[in-house]
């Protein structure tokens, strides 16, 4: 697990608009917590393109899965993650429903989207 800084999503936004991508979602979901005072942590699957942000607040943690394909069902249905990003069993979530899921969960002081 890594420490995710403004300076790491720059780098990773920069490739991929360099490889002629858009820059992706969950690159904007961290610059947005980063920006109103979130502490982050990643994890990137090594099997697959699945992102596991681990946001940090007022000693309260949850882990948010981005991914571009369906959990494994067990898993989603156990709460594996606090948040699933993308198609899942239950339906499909986007970026915005994970950071109003986090804000309203760690900080409902903090004007949600």
């Amino acid at each position: 697990m890594r420490p995710v800084s403004k300076k790491f999503l720059r780098a990773r936004a920069a490739k991929a608009t360099q490889q002629g991508y858009e820059v992706q979602k969950w690159i904007i979901f961290c610059n947005y917590l980063i920006f109103i005072g979130f502490s982050l942590f990643m994890y990137e699957s090594k099997s697959t393109v699945s992102k596991y942000i681990y946001v940090r607040r007022g000693g309260r943690e949850l882990k948010i899965r981005f991914s571009n394909h369906k959990p494994n069902y067990h898993k989603e249905d156990t709460g594996d993650c606090d948040f699933f990003v993308g198609v899942t069993h239950k339906g499909k979530t986007n970026y915005k429903d994970a950071l109003n899921f986090v804000i309203n969960t760690l900080d409902p002081e903090e004007v949600p989207l």
